[in-house]
């Protein structure tokens, strides 16, 4: 979380955006930048699981990141009431082709935001833009907008664990919801998340008409991080007070 603000307080007008992707070890839940305080997660569960607990500088509801593929785009942005938008759609259109190379096929889908007023997990309603398929939401997405740049997180689960939300949560509290469309559940076959690396590379460079490039943090942008990790994402009543 903190190299992923880190590139957006970093960036701006003219900088080259850029498509971060990664995976949690161990696994951790990420939570809205505005979610509400003491949730329903169960901290008991989430460390006799050894899942971490983290707030994300984008909004949306909680994920968590247990087999699945997350990613966050940036790109600096000049002031426009349509910023948020576009991006949404920019993303949405990369996503929906690498998806496509898989064999799997979405809809872009805009909806203002649906949740019960005590839900906790991303899946349990719809915000901005979401990508669905056969089997309901495959990826949400949340953003910030920034003074010079947007920042946009999202991931598609690879198999359903959602017997691990409930444990995190409690039994029951996901009734009345679908579970979150998983890789695996569309395709009836295991996918690694090096696949879907290949296939996001393949998929943005396809629909954007881009040919992407692998970098590393610059010598600015991991002075930041390091002092987001340590004065935020890292510090004691940040994640949950």
């Amino acid at each position: 979380m903190a190299r992923d603000e880190a590139l957006a307080l970093c960036a701006g007008p003219a900088s080259t955006p850029t498509l971060r992707v990664y995976r949690f070890d161990p696994a951790a839940v990420t939570l809205g930048r505005s979610q509400p305080l003491p949730g329903l997660i169960d901290l008991g569960a989430c460390r006799s699981r050894g899942v971490e607990l983290v707030k994300r500088p984008t909004g949306g509801l909680a994920i968590l990141h247990l087999d699945d593929f997350t990613y966050s785009f940036t790109a600096g942005t000049e002031p426009s009431p349509w910023v948020r938008e576009s991006v949404f759609q920019t993303v949405a259109s990369g996503l929906t082709e690498a998806l496509r190379l898989m064999g799997i096929g979405c809809r872009t889908v805009s909806h203002p935001a649906s949740a019960r007023p005590d839900a906790t997990w991303c899946l349990e309603g719809g915000y901005g833009v979401d990508l669905e398929c056969a089997g309901g939401k495959i990826c949400g997405s949340a953003q910030r907008l920034y003074r010079r740049s947007v920042l946009q997180h999202g991931s598609l689960f690879l198999i359903d664990r959602g017997d691990v939300l409930e444990e995190l949560t409690g039994p029951g509290s996901l009734a009345g919801y679908g579970r979150p469309a998983s890789l695996f559940g569309q395709l009836s076959r295991t996918v690694s998340w090096e696949e879907v690396r290949d296939a996001f590379k393949q998929g943005f460079a396809a629909a954007l008409g881009i040919e992407l490039s692998e970098d590393r943090l610059g010598e600015e942008e991991e002075r930041v991080s390091e002092g987001l990790l340590r004065d935020r994402y890292g510090a004691p009543g940040w994640s949950w007070p």
